[in-house]
């Protein structure tokens, strides 16, 4: 299995990108709902200088939820499979990309946690709020709670408060009712892999 830098890739998923901004705009006009609230310590504790350390759940390697092999058979297609690192100000954790000729799609994983000193993540309520201003469409049975978003193409899950985002950008992509149903069970599908492997 080939792991490679992903550096520079990010300008080739415009639909992807263009979904998180969205839902990023949306928590930022949603502050509190969508769970970036005041960090609270032990009695006594304050958010001093000391205590500024980002503190997320145990580290999850993205590409370690779904294999290369586990991904080809699930979508029918040979991958080239990158690595990306991402970073708390990029609003996630760490993805990883499934890039074939004719398809890039992403496996995004977001931590809950601590991320400043005045700010804890609550992914699980980020996405109820998100959920309530959004076009979606509710799958069941998948982690703790799922949506499918048809704008962009992109799958959240939440299991024991970690957010699931499975995007799908670039390629060639049929653009039919039945190509949209097929990614859609695809994603639905990947992310059924990946949930079993959340701590």
């Amino acid at each position: 299995m080939k792991t490679i830098s992903n550096k520079g890739l990010n300008s080739q998923k415009p639909g992807g990108y263009l979904g998180l901004m969205v839902a990023a705009l949306v928590c930022m006009t949603l502050l509190a709902a969508c769970g970036d609230t005041p960090a609270t310590g032990s009695a006594g504790e304050n958010n001093s200088t000391a205590n500024n350390k980002v503190v997320l759940g145990p580290k999850i390697e993205p590409c370690s939820l779904v294999t290369q092999a586990e991904f080809d058979s699930i979508w029918g297609i040979q991958t080239t499979l990158v690595k990306e690192e991402g970073s708390i100000s990029e609003g996630y954790d760490s993805s990883c990309d499934y890039d074939s000729q004719h398809l890039l799609v992403s496996l995004f994983v977001n931590r809950a946690g601590k991320v400043s000193a005045v700010t804890n993540r609550d992914n699980s309520a980020a996405f109820d709020a998100l959920r309530k201003y959004s076009e979606h469409t509710d799958i069941p049975d998948l982690g703790d709670k799922a949506m499918w978003d048809p704008r962009f193409e992109q799958l959240m899950v939440v299991k024991h408060n970690v957010m699931l985002m499975v995007n799908i950008s670039e390629g060639k992509i049929d653009r039919t009712e039945a190509g949209k149903a097929a990614r859609q069970a695809k994603s639905i599908a990947l992310a059924q892999k990946a949930v079993t492997r959340i701590p």
